[in-house]
C-alpha cells in the first residue's frame, strides 16, 4: 500500500565483524565435556537485515542443521566460532522469556533460567514435528497483519483480533517458494524452513525433545533380541513360528519402540535389533535344517520297521520327534504270546525252517493288527510280541488304540487258527496284557546296539497281566489305568482284584471283550452271572458263588473265567483260606 512508500529506514550501528560477533554472542557455560558444533571455517554469523538490528532485545542462529540426505532431523541449541558462542534463535527466545542470562549444558540436561530439558549427550536432540507447518501450527499471512494495521490506523474494523497474537510467541518468516527456503522434515520434503524454529520454540515452551536411549541399550536390545530369536526357534521347531517370528520380530519391534517414542520421547535405534534378530532368525533357521535332516534320517531309520510308514513321516512332519535321551510319559504297553507254544515246538523239532515260518506268519497278523492302530513295536521275544502306544509319537487315545489293537490281533490269530487246522497245524492261540501307566521311554542299550523301548512297573504290569490270563481263562486282559481311559469305548468283564509280587496295593484287572455296542447278548449275561458271583466270592460265601457260577457253566462251558472262579470256589469250599481279602496273588 502506498502508506509505506516515504516510511524512513532506521539508522544501522555500523560494527567492524569483531565487533558485530561480540554483540551476537550469548553466554554458555558447559560441563561434562558437552560439545558444540564449530562453525564451518571459523566465519562470523551473518546478522539480520540492518533494519532489524536496532529493533530487537538479542539475535539467534538460524542455521537448519540438515542431516547428510537433506533432513531437517534434530537440532543444537549452542554453537561456537572458537571464540564466541551463539545460541539458537528458539533458546535466545527462551532466555528472554524466562529472564535468563546464560544458557548452560552438564551431562544430558540443557537448563535456560529455572527450566531444564533433555538432551543427548552431544547437546543435540531430536525434533518430533508431529505433521507439516500446516497441520501443527496456526498460520497468519503478513498481509492479513500488515491490513489490519492500515485498517486500524484509519479508525475501521479489523480482521484479526488481539487474542490472535497475545500472550504468544510469533515465528515470522516466508514460506513461499519464491524465497528459496523450501526445506525437507520426516514429514515433508516441502516445508518452509521456519517450521524447524517453530517446532523448537513450542518443544521448548510445552514438550520434551527426542533423546537417544542411554549407552548400550540399542547394544543390549540387539544382543536380547538376537539371543531370543536363536532360542525361541531352535527349541519350538514349529514351520508357523518359523515362519511368522521374523515378520512379528520386526513388527514389535516398530512397535515397542513407537511407543517408547511417544511416550518417554526416546529413540532405539531398531536397524540393529531387528538385523540382529532376522540374522539370528536365518542361522537359526539353517541349524535347525541341518540338525532336522539327520534327526530325520535317524527317525526313519530307528522307527521305520516298527511304525506304520505315514506315521513316521507325520510323526516328521508334526515335529513331535522322540526324545532319544529318555522322557517320562504315559504310555499304553501291549504284551502278547502264544499260549502252548511248546506244543508247537514239540511239533517242528524235526523241521525248525517250518516252525519259524509259522511263527514269522503268526508275528506278520498280529504286528499288522498293531501298526493299524499306530502302534510301535518294541521287540520280538521268540512268540512275544512287546508294543508300545502313545510313543514315540504322543497319542492323546493311546489307550482306546491298544484295546482295538488287542481286540484285532485277537481277531488275526482266530483268523490262523482256521488256516492253520485247513493245514494240519496245530490250533494257535493267543494271550495279551494290555497296560496303561507313566514310563520311561527312550534309547536304550550299549554303543554297539540300542533300541527305542520303555520301561517301568507299568511295562512290569502289562507283562503280568498277559501271564495272568493262563489262571483266569481270558484272552485279552487289561490294567485299571487302561479301563479308566477306555471305559466309553470298549466292554469288559471285571476279573478280579490282584497284588502283584514286590507290590502291597491290590489292583483290579479286566477282561476286554469287544469295542463299545458289540457285545453279543449271551456273553452279556455270562458277564453280569460272573459279577454276581463275583461279588459273592469277595464276600467269602463260596457256596452261593460257585451255585451261580455251576449254573452258568452249564449255560455257557466255554467261558474260561466261569470255569476258573468256580474252581477256585471250590478249591475255598475245600480248604478254606485262613485269611482272605478277596485278593488274588500274582507270583509270576
Amino acid at each position: 500500500p502506498e502508506e509505506f512508500e516515504d516510511a524512513p529506514a532506521p539508522a544501522t550501528p555500523v560494527l567492524t565483524p569483531e565487533a558485530l560477533a561480540r554483540a551476537l554472542a550469548f553466554p554458555v557455560s558447559r560441563t561434562d565435556g558437552v560439545p558444540l558444533p564449530l562453525l564451518a571455517a571459523r566465519h562470523y554469523p551473518v546478522p539480520p537485515t540492518p533494519a532489524l538490528v536496532g529493533a530487537v532485545s538479542g539475535f539467534g542462529l538460524v542455521d537448519t542443521e540438515a542431516d547428510e540426505d537433506g533432513f531437517m532431523r534434530g537440532t543444537h541449541f549452542a554453537h561456537t566460532d572458537g571464540i564466541n558462542t551463539y545460541v539458537t534463535l528458539p533458546v535466545r527466545m527462551m532466555a528472554d522469556l524466562l529472564g535468563a542470562k546464560e544458557v548452560s549444558f552438564s551431562g544430558r540436561t540443557l537448563r535456560i533460567g529455572e527450566r531444564t530439558w533433555h538432551v543427548n549427550p552431544d547437546g543435540k536432540a531430536a525434533l518430533d514435528y508431529g505433521g507439516s507447518l500446516e497441520e501443527r501450527f496456526p498460520m497468519v499471512s503478513l498481509y492479513q497483519v500488515l491490513n489490519d494495521w492500515v485498517l486500524r490506523g484509519h479508525g475501521k474494523p479489523v480482521d484479526l483480533g488481539e487474542a490472535v497474537f497475545k500472550g504468544k510467541v510469533v515465528v515470522i518468516g516466508g514460506t513461499a517458494v519464491g524465497v528459496n527456503d523450501i526445506k525437507a522434515t520426516p514429514f515433508s520434503s516441502t516445508q518452509p524452513g521456519l517450521v524447524k524454529q517453530a517446532t523448537v520454540v513450542d518443544t521448548l515452551l510445552s514438550g520434551a525433545f527426542i533423546t537417544r536411549a542411554p549407552a548400550g541399550v540399542d547394544l543390549g536390545l540387539t544382543f536380547l533380541v538376537a539371543l531370543v530369536s536363536a532360542v525361541l526357534l531352535m527349541t519350538a521347531r514349529w514351520t508357523p513360528l518359523e515362519v511368522a517370528w521374523p515378520v512379528a520380530l520386526v513388527a514389535g519391534l516398530f512397535v515397542l519402540t513407537g511407543m517408547l517414542l511417544k511416550t518417554a520421547h526416546t529413540h532405539v535405534p531398531v536397524a540393529m535389533p531387528a538385523l540382529a534378530g532376522v540374522g539370528a532368525s536365518v542361522a537359526a533357521l539353517a541349524f535347525n535344517h541341518l540338525v532336522a535332516n539327520r534327526e530325520t534320517q535317524f527317525i526313519r531309520q530307528a522307527f521305520h520297521r516298527f511304525m506304520e510308514p505315514k506315521l513316521v513321516e507325520q510323526m516328521i512332519r508334526s515335529r513331535q520327534l522322540p526324545r532319544l535321551d529318555g522322557e517320562n510319559k504315559e504310555i499304553t504297553a501291549f504284551f502278547s504270546d502264544i499260549r502252548g507254544f511248546s506244543t508247537f515246538s514239540e511239533r517242528f523239532k524235526e523241521d525248525p525252517r517250518q516252525l519259524v515260518r509259522i511263527l514269522n506268519t503268526y508275528l506278520t497278523a498280529v504286528s499288522g493288527a498293531l501298526l493299524r492302530e499306530g502302534g510301535c513295536l518294541d521287540k520280538y521275544i521268540g512268540d512275544a510280541v512287546v508294543c508300545l502306544f502313545g510313543a514315540p509319537m504322543a497319542q492323546e487315545d493311546h489307550a482306546v488304540r491298544a484295546c482295538r489293537g488287542a481286540l484285532a490281533a485277537k481277531a488275526a490269530v482266530e483268523a490262523l487258527r482256521v488256516d492253520f487246522r485247513e493245514k494240519g497245524f496245530p490250533d494257535v492261540y493267543t494271550r495279551i496284557g494290555v497296560n496303561s501307566a507313566v514310563n520311561f521311554v527312550g534309547n536304550f542299550g550299549s554303543d554297539q546296539l540300542f533300541s527305542y523301548t520303555a520301561i517301568g512297573d507299568g511295562m512290569n504290569l502289562a507283562a503280568r497281566l498277559e501271564g495272568a490270563n493262563k489262571a483266569y481263562g481270558s484272552v485279552i486282559m487289561i490294567g485299571p489305568r487302561t479301563y479308566e481311559l477306555a471305559r466309553e469305548h470298549i466292554e469288559v468283564r471285571e476279573l478280579d482284584r490282584v497284588r502283584v509280587a514286590g507290590k502291597t496295593e491290590a489292583v483290579t484287572v479286566y477282561e476286554l471283550l469287544a469295542l463299545k455296542g458289540q457285545l453279543d447278548a449271551s456273553t452279556r449275561q455270562t458277564v453280569a452271572r460272573y459279577h454276581e458271583a463275583l461279588g459273592l466270592y469277595r464276600e467269602a460265601r463260596f457256596a452261593e458263588a460257585a451255585a451261580v457260577l455251576e449254573a452258568e457253566a452249564a449255560r455257557s462251558p466255554e467261558d474260561g473265567p466261569t470255569g476258573k472262579l468256580l474252581e477256585r470256589c471250590r478249591e475255598y469250599l475245600e480248604s478254606p483260606p485262613e485269611k482272605f481279602d478277596g485278593v488274588a496273588n500274582l507270583e509270576k
